[in-house]
């Protein structure tokens, strides 16, 4: 029997509350240093580094011509509980005690 083998890719996304847009702007723009390729009524696209995309959901929306036919919808969002038991992003810094230090200062709980 012959496997397929499967990685995983170059993007992620989260579905989040609105109201935390412009935090998680500051957070991955300012504190990590990622590129916002993309903003939507209803969704931004960050990179991270040369080649990780990640995109935040908002709300609710119609995802425009970006991702036609999807929906997100604000109820299916996580709670602050819940996102502390989502999946999560190991980060990799050139400064990693300085890059630790800067997302603590954001306020990022340390688990």
């Amino acid at each position: 029997m012959i496997m397929t083998k499967v990685i995983f890719g170059n993007h992620s996304a989260l579905r989040v509350h609105r109201t935390e847009r412009d935090r998680i702007r500051k957070f991955y723009r300012d504190v990590l240093g990622c590129e916002l390729t993309r903003e939507l009524h209803d969704k931004d696209d960050f990179r991270m580094g040369d080649g990780f995309y990640i995109a935040f959901l908002y709300g609710s929306g119609d995802g425009w011509e970006a991702d036609k036919g999807v929906t997100y919808a604000a109820e299916h969002a996580l709670s602050e509980d819940d996102f502390l038991k989502a999946i999560f992003l190991e980060l990799k810094a050139d400064d990693v005690e300085e890059m630790r230090r800067k997302i603590v200062d954001f306020g990022v709980k340390v688990l």
